[in-house]
Protein backbone atom coordinates (compact mmCIF):
# COMPACT_ATOMS: atom_id res chain seq x y z
CA UNK A 1 0.00 0.00 0.00
CA UNK A 2 1.12 3.29 -0.52
CA UNK A 3 1.63 6.40 1.61
CA UNK A 4 -0.27 8.51 -0.42
CA UNK A 5 -3.60 5.66 -0.38
CA UNK A 6 -2.92 5.80 3.50
CA UNK A 7 -2.82 9.16 3.94
CA UNK A 8 -5.99 9.23 1.82
CA UNK A 9 -7.89 6.90 3.85
CA UNK A 10 -6.91 8.54 7.39
CA UNK A 11 -8.28 11.70 5.92
CA UNK A 12 -11.55 9.93 4.63
CA UNK A 13 -11.99 8.38 8.09
CA UNK A 14 -11.92 11.36 9.25
CA UNK A 15 -14.11 12.66 7.30
CA UNK A 16 -16.98 10.37 7.70
CA UNK A 17 -16.08 10.85 11.57
CA UNK A 18 -16.26 14.55 11.48
CA UNK A 19 -19.85 14.30 9.28
CA UNK A 20 -20.93 11.85 11.49
CA UNK A 21 -20.57 14.07 14.66
CA UNK A 22 -22.26 16.77 12.89
CA UNK A 23 -25.35 14.38 11.75
CA UNK A 24 -25.49 13.71 16.16
CA UNK A 25 -25.28 17.00 17.28
CA UNK A 26 -27.67 18.50 14.68
CA UNK A 27 -29.95 15.60 15.89
CA UNK A 28 -29.75 16.10 19.50
CA UNK A 29 -30.57 19.83 18.51
CA UNK A 30 -33.48 18.68 16.44
CA UNK A 31 -35.16 16.78 19.30
CA UNK A 32 -34.33 18.80 21.64
CA UNK A 33 -36.07 21.96 20.50
CA UNK A 34 -38.90 19.53 18.95
CA UNK A 35 -42.74 20.03 20.92
CA UNK A 36 -42.44 16.11 20.92
CA UNK A 37 -39.63 16.28 23.43
CA UNK A 38 -40.63 19.11 25.32
CA UNK A 39 -43.94 17.46 26.36
CA UNK A 40 -42.05 14.56 27.48
CA UNK A 41 -39.69 16.68 29.31
CA UNK A 42 -42.59 18.39 30.96
CA UNK A 43 -44.58 15.58 32.27
CA UNK A 44 -41.41 14.44 33.72
CA UNK A 45 -40.91 17.47 35.62
CA UNK A 46 -44.44 17.28 36.57
CA UNK A 47 -43.83 13.86 37.71
CA UNK A 48 -41.06 14.25 39.76
CA UNK A 49 -42.38 17.06 41.75
CA UNK A 50 -45.55 15.32 42.51
CA UNK A 51 -45.94 16.70 45.92
CA UNK A 52 -44.61 13.32 48.08
CA UNK A 53 -42.22 13.38 50.95
CA UNK A 54 -42.72 17.39 51.72
CA UNK A 55 -42.43 18.38 48.35
CA UNK A 56 -44.62 21.34 46.60
CA UNK A 57 -46.80 19.71 44.33
CA UNK A 58 -46.20 21.85 40.26
CA UNK A 59 -49.18 21.90 37.80
CA UNK A 60 -47.61 22.89 34.39
CA UNK A 61 -49.73 22.58 31.26
CA UNK A 62 -47.78 23.46 28.78
CA UNK A 63 -44.16 24.12 28.20
CA UNK A 64 -41.42 25.30 24.83
CA UNK A 65 -37.97 26.06 24.61
CA UNK A 66 -36.93 28.07 22.11
CA UNK A 67 -33.64 29.16 20.86
CA UNK A 68 -31.23 29.36 22.15
CA UNK A 69 -32.43 29.60 25.64
CA UNK A 70 -35.80 30.76 25.84
CA UNK A 71 -38.21 29.18 28.35
CA UNK A 72 -42.50 29.84 28.00
CA UNK A 73 -44.95 27.78 29.84
CA UNK A 74 -48.52 28.35 30.75
CA UNK A 75 -50.82 27.26 33.65
CA UNK A 76 -47.81 27.21 36.59
CA UNK A 77 -49.44 26.28 39.77
CA UNK A 78 -47.13 25.61 43.18
CA UNK A 79 -48.61 24.15 45.70
CA UNK A 80 -47.85 22.71 49.29
CA UNK A 81 -49.96 21.14 51.76
CA UNK A 82 -53.12 21.82 49.96
CA UNK A 83 -51.86 25.81 49.64
CA UNK A 84 -51.09 27.68 46.85
CA UNK A 85 -47.28 29.03 46.87
CA UNK A 86 -46.96 30.36 43.52
CA UNK A 87 -49.16 30.34 40.50
CA UNK A 88 -49.27 31.97 37.30
CA UNK A 89 -50.96 32.04 33.53
CA UNK A 90 -47.48 32.55 31.59
CA UNK A 91 -44.23 32.70 32.40
CA UNK A 92 -40.70 33.16 30.31
CA UNK A 93 -37.43 32.97 30.84
CA UNK A 94 -34.79 33.63 28.95
CA UNK A 95 -30.99 32.55 29.65
CA UNK A 96 -27.65 33.09 28.16
CA UNK A 97 -25.91 30.06 26.97
CA UNK A 98 -22.16 30.22 27.95
CA UNK A 99 -22.53 31.12 31.32
CA UNK A 100 -24.11 27.97 31.77
CA UNK A 101 -20.92 25.85 30.26
CA UNK A 102 -19.33 27.17 33.70
CA UNK A 103 -21.42 26.53 35.74
CA UNK A 104 -23.62 29.39 36.35
CA UNK A 105 -27.27 30.59 34.83
CA UNK A 106 -27.42 33.93 34.32
CA UNK A 107 -31.05 34.60 33.51
CA UNK A 108 -31.61 37.48 31.34
CA UNK A 109 -34.98 38.24 31.84
CA UNK A 110 -37.53 36.08 33.99
CA UNK A 111 -41.30 37.46 34.20
CA UNK A 112 -45.14 35.57 35.41
CA UNK A 113 -47.96 36.79 33.90
CA UNK A 114 -51.25 36.78 36.08
CA UNK A 115 -49.32 35.89 39.19
CA UNK A 116 -49.78 34.77 42.61
CA UNK A 117 -47.57 34.75 45.19
CA UNK A 118 -48.30 34.14 49.00
CA UNK A 119 -45.64 33.58 51.53
CA UNK A 120 -46.42 32.29 55.24
CA UNK A 121 -50.20 31.07 56.37
CA UNK A 122 -52.41 33.62 57.56
CA UNK A 123 -52.38 32.57 60.96
CA UNK A 124 -48.57 33.25 60.89
CA UNK A 125 -46.33 36.46 62.27
CA UNK A 126 -44.87 36.79 58.62
CA UNK A 127 -47.97 36.99 56.16
CA UNK A 128 -47.28 38.29 52.31
CA UNK A 129 -49.45 37.84 49.19
CA UNK A 130 -49.00 39.40 45.97
CA UNK A 131 -51.27 39.28 42.95
CA UNK A 132 -49.77 41.09 39.98
CA UNK A 133 -50.54 41.62 36.85
CA UNK A 134 -46.77 40.81 35.83
CA UNK A 135 -43.33 40.14 38.25
CA UNK A 136 -40.57 40.27 36.44
CA UNK A 137 -36.88 39.48 37.34
CA UNK A 138 -33.91 40.93 34.97
CA UNK A 139 -31.22 39.96 35.46
CA UNK A 140 -30.22 37.08 37.95
CA UNK A 141 -27.14 34.66 38.14
CA UNK A 142 -26.92 31.62 40.62
CA UNK A 143 -24.34 29.29 40.61
CA UNK A 144 -24.89 25.79 39.51
CA UNK A 145 -22.00 24.17 41.08
CA UNK A 146 -22.77 24.95 44.91
CA UNK A 147 -26.49 25.61 44.78
CA UNK A 148 -28.07 23.91 47.81
CA UNK A 149 -31.34 24.48 46.51
CA UNK A 150 -31.12 22.67 43.18
CA UNK A 151 -29.01 19.54 45.29
CA UNK A 152 -32.23 19.51 47.87
CA UNK A 153 -34.20 18.89 44.48
CA UNK A 154 -32.75 15.87 43.65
Amino acid sequence: MKFHNIILSIVRAAAYTAFALILFVCGIIAVLYSPWAQNMARVAIVDRLDGREGRPKLTLNELRLHFPLTLEGSGLALEQDGDTLMAAEKLRLSAQLLPLLAGKAYVSEARLQKALYVMGTPDSLMYMRIKADSIGLSPAVVNLTDSQALKSLW
